[in-house]
């Protein structure tokens, strides 16, 4: 079958390898599958949003049970209204590979509202960093809006390539998102111009997979 099959026999062990020499599955002698190159697929995962004393704050962030989403009021602050999120990256995750961090919500008008997320990521056994903020616009926006009527939208975190490159098995990455209704962080063009409720859906990251898994618990 040329170079596109190929089984090889050393010894007491055989691996199996389909694909070309740079894009290629290959079975290892034990049984574990591993991908190469193109042969890497993407999976995600994602975490609804998860508030703090969210009751404490009616009016500004609450509960939408309707449509199951999480309301910023266009009174929300920063920093007093902080909604986080935790999510640890998954074993099946390509060594040093980037992950795509993104947010889902209900767009029911021609704007972006101010969002503002506050992020930080650490290997298992590091210390603990600081914090960055970063502003979401209209230019994160996956999709344009269609004039009328409400949609998913997805913004995209967008984050530089190689951002992720020192990252190791299941690395912890932490995000805090804010409504920056009156731009207190500068990092807007001007006050949010979003009208009335910004309803957030949940969070989520992709990440490219060579592996259904790690090899060892705590080794890839």
């Amino acid at each position: 079958m040329g170079n596109n099959f190929l089984w090889k026999s050393a010894g007491a062990f055989r691996k199996l390898f389909v694909g070309d020499s740079t894009n290629f599955f290959t079975v290892e002698d034990d049984g574990t599958d591993v991908r190469y190159g193109d042969a890497t697929t993407w999976d995600e995962a994602s975490q609804s949003f998860v508030g703090a004393n969210i009751f404490t704050v009616a009016g500004r962030v609450d509960y939408n049970f309707t449509e199951l989403t999480l309301d910023f009021a266009n009174n929300a602050r920063y920093p007093e209204e902080p909604v986080g999120i935790v999510i640890q990256a998954m074993h099946a995750r390509k060594p040093a590979s980037d992950i795509r961090p993104h947010l889902h919500w209900i767009q029911n008008q021609n704007a972006t509202p101010n969002i503002l997320v506050e992020y930080r990521f650490y290997n298992n056994g590091d210390s603990i960093p600081g914090w960055t903020l970063k502003a979401l616009t209209a230019s994160d926006n996956l999709f344009t809006y269609p004039g009328s009527g409400s949609i998913q939208q997805i913004t995209e975190f967008n984050l530089p390539v190689g951002t992720f490159a020192g990252m190791g098995l299941s690395f912890t990455f932490d995000c805090k998102f804010y409504r920056d209704t009156g731009n207190i962080s500068t990092l807007f063009s001007g006050l949010d111009g979003y009208s009335g409720i910004w309803n957030a859906k949940y969070y989520d990251i992709h990440f490219e997979k060579d592996m259904t898994g790690s090899r060892q618990e705590f080794v890839k």
